[in-house]
């Protein structure tokens, strides 16, 4: 998009600024779906499809959630937006390249009367670009005491934890030369280990290389 910009003075002469901004866009929608309701389990899981069909590549994305019924929270999510925006938000940082599609899981904890698939938030889903801030590290790196990769190739990591303590873990393809990701995750203890299990997107990217992971301790 291009913007001309005009500034006229009586004792001088016109002044013409020509400016050339690139606006993006938000990433496309493809598909959206809640998997079958279990009676006994409180989370509900949303599938999402999304295509960049910006002449760009993004790093990232950002998942923002408003209109949210009351007992329903979002339990993937590893931020919030920006004060006073306050909305809570999943960012995932990641090579997403223009053309291409990335499918996304959402977990719900629903604890009240509303179901989120009776009732689904608002999204808003944005690009994170290469001049977009990113939240801060933050925290102590926890030992992993134990990773099993599964029959299906899922890693399944174990440590040591203090009950009712925050942690987050982040992950880095390509070692010893790629960079720290953060999955869109916190995790609370409930005792004195604790487990999970790299599921894959959104919460982590494909795997390139060796990858290794590590754990911190955070203040939510």
């Amino acid at each position: 998009m291009e913007i001309t910009v005009t500034a006229s003075q009586l004792e001088t002469a016109d002044q013409v600024l020509v400016l050339q901004i690139d606006v993006v866009g938000h990433p496309t929608l493809v598909s959206s779906g809640f998997l079958p309701f279990e009676p006994w389990n409180p989370r509900f899981t949303q599938e999402i499809r999304i295509r960049n069909d910006q002449p760009c590549d993004a790093i990232g994305v950002r998942l923002l959630f408003s209109e949210m019924k009351d007992g329903i929270v979002v339990e993937n999510q590893n931020g919030t937006a920006p004060a006073p925006d306050g909305r809570a938000a999943i960012s995932m940082d990641f090579l997403f390249a223009s053309g291409a599609e990335i499918d996304l899981s959402v977990v719900y904890l629903s604890t009240g009367a509303f179901r989120p698939d009776q009732h689904p938030p608002v999204i808003e889903i944005q690009f994170i670009m290469a001049d977009t801030p990113l939240p801060p590290e933050e925290g102590s790196t926890i030992l992993i005491s134990r990773i099993q990769i599964l029959e299906d190739g899922r890693a399944f990591l174990e440590f040591s934890s203090v009950a009712g303590t925050y942690y987050q873990i982040d992950y880095m393809n390509d070692f010893p030369d790629g960079s720290w990701i953060t999955v869109a995750l916190e995790l609370l203890a409930g005792g004195n280990f604790t487990q999970w299990i790299d599921q894959g997107a959104p919460a982590t990217e494909p795997m390139s290389g060796v990858r290794v992971y590590r754990v911190r301790s955070i203040t939510p």
